[in-house]
């Protein structure tokens, strides 16, 4: 059982210069000490101190060493294990939920995952997490020092709590930060899953190299998502809500109605119930034996399912995943025209059918966007792995302990937590 009293007595405290100093090295991963001090602007004398006290309380270490420039090799500053503390991060999804453990460089300590109805069971679902949690900390762990929740569902900002996600209606106004706040006495920081998987892309080894500082996160799921970085940091809107891209208007025309109330969204033509209904009816008509034959083995019509027809050279589910793609490629034309991002990073849950609908997205991008935003644009896929939500909700609970998370909504639910919630919007 996770003992608060005892991981309250081995508070972590930092002042905000030494959580600058770790922020930066954290980030990289390892930095000199001359690094440290350009990055933050400061001298390397002002810095010898603080640097100094950092390496005497083991947050810091000097186990690398930079290359030599003539003289002595110069030693490289990194973070400590978990030892010196440890952050969690919770991923809530419709199915299951994931928890992972990592340091305070975000490396990984313990992961853990349970398939469960999440949806419909927001109390055995966060007593599940909980439960998670508590099996991944170790008596040789420091403190816990932040959590980080995501769930599929956009943050109020005023009550940092979910409100009326559509998938998973039951979650509406729960005490999710605060639950978590009050079992472990950690801050907790919570926002959706779109913007979680944004931080996980631009937290990745090398994500500078691969996507830019800049870049779109779309997420295809029940609805359709949209993280914005900027600078390596997510964008969330003056009042938290960017990236709502699903309720784009594709076309005035279509009848199709959107649980926003409004006709022609792109989450109401394109997100997962619009793919798995128009499946439905290709394997209704006959169309597609293959995907039929898949359905009668699983039961249940998914875009898994669909994502491994496709992957089988299912020629009309191709077809399927093609008008997606060109239906998506549409509105992100627009958005790309606007923001002229570096990068934009696909994930769903189609697995063997992503190709083909990147591809198509990648076409309608190219053909419909102004070419000065689209001459060095890339369309790829997430390089995030299985446990990238929980592992993206740790860097969120990071962040926001080493106050770099953005805007950030507070509330305390007693004199003795924090609890905090990143404001924003799937």
């Amino acid at each position: 059982m996770y003992d608060a009293n005892r991981m309250a007595s081995q508070a972590l405290v930092l002042s905000p210069q030494h959580r600058k100093i770790v922020g930066a090295v954290a980030g990289a991963g390892a930095l000199s000490r001359a690094d440290v001090a350009r990055a933050l602007g400061l001298s390397r004398s002002r810095l010898s101190p603080e640097i100094a006290s950092l390496l005497e309380s083991g947050v810091l270490t000097t186990e690398t060493f930079g290359p030599s420039t003539g003289g002595r090799p110069g030693a490289l500053l990194s973070v400590g294990g978990p030892e010196v503390a440890v952050l969690a991060g919770v991923d809530v999804d419709a199915d299951r939920v994931s928890v992972a453990l990592t340091t305070l460089a975000n490396r990984p300590v313990a992961d853990h995952q349970l398939e469960m109805p999440a949806a419909t069971d927001p109390k055995g679902t966060l007593d599940a997490a909980a439960e998670l949690l508590e099996r991944s900390l170790a008596p040789g762990h420091g403190p816990l020092v932040g959590i980080g929740v995501s769930i599929a569902a956009d943050i109020d900002p005023a009550t940092t709590r979910p409100m009326t996600p559509q998938t998973m209606p039951a979650w509406s106004g729960l005490p999710v930060a605060e639950f978590f706040a009050d079992r472990f006495d950690a801050r907790t920081f919570i926002d959706n899953d779109v913007n979680v998987l944004a931080l996980a892309e631009a937290a990745a080894p090398g994500a500078d190299a691969r996507l830019g500082r800049s870049f779109l996160m779309l997420k295809l799921s029940s609805g359709l998502g949209c993280g914005i970085v900027v600078e390596g940091a997510v964008f969330r809107g003056s009042d938290g809500f960017a990236g709502d891209i699903g309720h784009i208007c594709v076309d005035p025309d279509d009848d199709t109605r959107c649980a926003c109330g409004n006709r022609g969204c792109l989450d109401a033509i394109a997100g997962e119930p619009a793919i798995v209904r128009d499946a439905q009816a290709i394997v209704d008509a006959g169309d597609s034996p293959l995907l039929a034959e898949l359905l009668a083995s699983e039961g249940r019509l998914s875009l898994e399912l669909i994502g491994r027809a496709s992957e089988l050279g299912d020629p009309a589910i191709g077809s399927l995943l093609r008008e997606t793609g060109n239906r998506i490629g549409y509105v992100l034309a627009g958005v790309v025209s606007f923001f002229n991002p570096s990068s934009v990073v696909v994930s769903s849950a189609l697995r063997g059918g992503e190709d083909i609908l990147l591809s198509a997205i990648r076409e309608l991008v190219y053909q419909r966007a102004v070419p000065t935003s689209t001459r060095h644009l890339q369309v790829v896929g997430s390089g995030a792995g299985p446990h990238a939500g929980a592992e993206g909700a740790a860097v969120l609970a990071g962040r926001g302990f080493l106050g770099t998370a953005g805007t950030v909504a507070q509330a305390r639910p007693s004199a003795r937590h924090a609890v905090a919630a990143v404001t924003s919007r799937r």
